[in-house]
């Protein structure tokens, strides 16, 4: 887990020199920080065990204390993974097909992690 995390950070970071190289004018901390968050993520960041465990349980509607953004990542996980069950793949299958070939709306971060990561750029 440790090492999807390190790999978001970096891809957060290179996100965040892709602004800032694109504007030519510096942004405040947290305007870049939420601009990032909020831009295309290469993946979802998630292991693929835990994509099939938390997958089922959104299914079930048994995620209802975790954090509205965490939910959002796994709700948007689940209709990739529903399209992928629509064309014929079995569910372990489609849930690998997400993680390996999607990519992710956001990076479904919070604005303190993101501040903290744009920080260290």
């Amino acid at each position: 887990m440790l090492e999807l995390i390190e790999r978001r950070n970096r891809d957060f970071s290179r996100r965040c020199k892709e602004i800032m190289e694109l504007n030519h004018a510096p942004e405040s901390l947290s305007a870049l920080a939420s601009r990032a968050a909020a831009s295309e993520a290469p993946c979802y960041y998630v292991s693929y065990d835990m994509a099939v465990r938390t997958v089922r349980e959104y299914r079930r509607g048994e995620l209802a204390t975790i954090s509205p953004l965490r939910r959002a990542m796994w709700a948007e996980i689940s209709r990739k993974v529903d399209s992928f069950e629509a064309r014929g793949y079995g569910y372990h299958r489609a849930v690998e097909a997400v993680l390996r070939t999607a990519t992710a709306s956001s990076f479904f971060i919070s604005p303190v992690t993101a501040r903290h990561i744009a920080a260290k750029i």
